[in-house]
């Protein structure tokens, strides 16, 4: 029978918690709330790590080998890139200036998307460092993304307000 552990809620008095498994492997449980911080569970419940955020998470997302994870804040243009083999944290400016809203890797190559509240998109490729800018692809907040495995891009946005 497999261990069952709780994620403690220090720090979040109300509000969501966001949590995460590590694709492919599943050693490590991510976890957010509205402390401005995101903790790292191994998958014996024991904590392993605790990165501090510029702001409340706005999203997380694992690459496809479940090494790096990214993560998106609010009042923050900065991707943050955790590193689960080194435990190290990247930072890299986004270069966008609306709030992102989505952030999501892809199935089969180490590209990012993050979608952003005004509906624009930026392809982060990992390997190469090299950002690419998509202004105006939708005309409101992007909401939810999915990548396949022939690496198509799917977007939804909000157009109920």
């Amino acid at each position: 029978m497999k261990r069952v552990f709780t994620i403690p809620r220090r720090g979040v008095s109300s509000g969501p918690t966001l949590f995460l498994w590590q694709s492919m492997s599943g050693n490590f449980l991510v976890s957010t709330g509205l402390d401005q911080a995101v903790n790292i569970y191994d998958r014996h419940g024991e904590k392993q790590h605790e990165l501090s955020l510029p702001g409340i998470c706005n999203g997380m997302s694992w690459d496809k080998d479940g090494q790096i994870l990214s993560i998106i804040c609010e009042h923050s243009n900065t991707l943050l890139l955790w590193d689960s083999n080194t435990r190290t944290v990247s930072h890299v400016d986004s270069g966008l200036r609306d709030p992102m809203t989505l952030i999501v890797w892809s199935k089969s190559a180490p590209l990012l998307a993050v979608g952003t509240i005004k509906g624009n998109l930026l392809i982060y490729s990992y390997r190469t460092s090299k950002k690419i800018s998509i202004l105006g692809k939708h005309n409101k907040q992007i909401t939810y993304g999915a990548w396949s495995q022939q690496n198509y891009l799917a977007l939804v946005n909000d157009s109920f307000h």
